[in-house]
């Protein structure tokens, strides 16, 4: 899949720019389903430029990294194969993720391990024979081992077993698990003290780098002074007053037609890299937030909208911003 890229680099700022060669070859419908993946690595595109994507490794340690920096015990590599294995299976059933060690991460705390999904228009990326064999023998190289050569040897016949699937290997390492763990004693059987084996985590993370924050341009002058002043005056007008609320700043809707966005040229604007050039518009004459299908949704009472009215007290959410709807 990398031969549809123009280019990749790591940013200053810890973001991962991948730019496509097309336009065309992005997928919608696999981006929206990595926004809802837990496993996949934070995507946002650029708006400005569709061919760019920006994915956050802010936080990570690549997989690689770690697996150079550990020395692993006995029947530790089998157990480390089978949740790694796992994890991008999960993931790469529905989306197609990159086979490279590099680009697959996990948090110095440990837990759920996550890909680099590419939100591309490929046919069956599940199937793809070469990748398979080649991920295995980056697994294979990076693997330092103090003893127990067993999940080595078997990645090494794996590699050359003509109808190799990833699912068959990760099957043969639970067997591999399961063969060459203690078998507990007649009195532990009889008396059912078997323990239960605990979920693998691995040991010795290393912290990740450390990324200086990401700069932005400053707000807008609009976005800076839009205030509201509350208190016991006379009222000129039966006119609603609207506001959207975030901490101790008021942003009152001044128009019918309020554009919510990153760009200058809205009423309201939020710079942000989460946001999109034109994210949303509120209506105030019908009372009605609509979404200008952003790449990272928006969100009233933390359901994901297309138009909704809304109503006081409402909490909008644009991508990552939240504000509170206030109506006078």
């Amino acid at each position: 899949m990398e031969e549809r890229f123009q280019d990749m680099k790591l940013r200053e700022d810890g973001f991962l720019e991948i730019e496509l060669k097309s336009a065309d070859d992005f997928d919608d419908y696999i981006y929206q389903k990595m926004q809802k993946d837990n496993g996949c690595l934070p995507c946002v595109r650029d708006h400005h430029n569709t061919k760019k994507l920006y994915y956050d490794t802010k936080g990570y340690v690549s997989l690689c990294t770690y697996m150079h920096s550990h020395i692993f015990e006995a029947q530790e590599s089998c157990e480390f194969l089978i949740y790694v294995l796992e994890s991008m299976l999960s993931v790469n059933t529905s989306k197609p993720v990159m086979m490279n060690i590099e680009y697959m991460y996990m948090h110095h705390e440990g837990g759920l391990l996550r890909f680099l999904v590419l939100p591309l228009c490929v046919d069956k990326w599940a199937f793809q024979k070469a990748e398979s064999v080649a991920f295995l023998g980056q697994l294979m190289e990076a693997m330092r081992l103090q003893e127990g050569y067993e999940a080595f040897g078997y990645l090494a016949y794996m590699q050359k077993y003509e109808e190799m699937t990833l699912p068959m290997v990760l099957q043969g390492l639970h067997d591999l698990h399961e063969h060459g763990k203690k078998k507990p004693t007649l009195f532990q059987r009889l008396l059912h003290l078997e323990k239960e084996e605990a979920p693998y985590v691995p040991k010795d993370i290393p912290f990740p780098k450390a990324y200086p924050q990401l700069q932005i341009r400053e707000p807008s002058e609009e976005y800076r002074t839009q205030t509201a002043i509350y208190g016991e005056t006379m009222v000129l007008c039966a006119d609603e007053q609207c506001f959207f609320v975030q901490g101790e700043q008021r942003y009152q809707v001044k128009s019918e037609c309020y554009r919510i966005g990153r760009t200058k040229d809205n009423e309201l604007c939020i710079d942000s890299v989460y946001i999109s050039s034109h994210h949303a518009c509120f209506y105030k004459n019908t009372m009605e937030l609509e979404d200008l299908s952003s790449s990272n949704g928006t969100f009233v009472n933390g359901v994901r909208i297309h138009k909704q009215v809304l109503q006081d007290g409402d909490q909008v959410t644009f991508a990552q911003d939240s504000f509170q709807f206030i109506k006078r």
